[in-house]
């Protein structure tokens, strides 16, 4: 199966923005949640559980 970017980044465009806004850091190439967490200000827990729902929601709309 290969993914076109446009389709990934459109599918990622849909999530809900909590999810959205960490996606968009990794997608510029931020992948440590604890990074992450620093850079955002959020709870270490909070970007470990937003990042595990956005990745299972991202496999269900791209069918991956």
């Amino acid at each position: 199966l290969r993914l076109d970017c446009a389709d990934t980044l459109e599918a990622i465009a849909q999530l809900p923005k909590p999810q959205r806004q960490l996606m968009g850091l990794v997608v510029a190439g931020e992948t440590s949640p604890r990074a992450l967490a620093r850079s955002t200000g959020l709870p270490l827990g909070t970007v470990m559980s937003r990042l595990a729902r956005a990745r299972a929601r991202l496999r269900l709309t791209l069918k991956v």
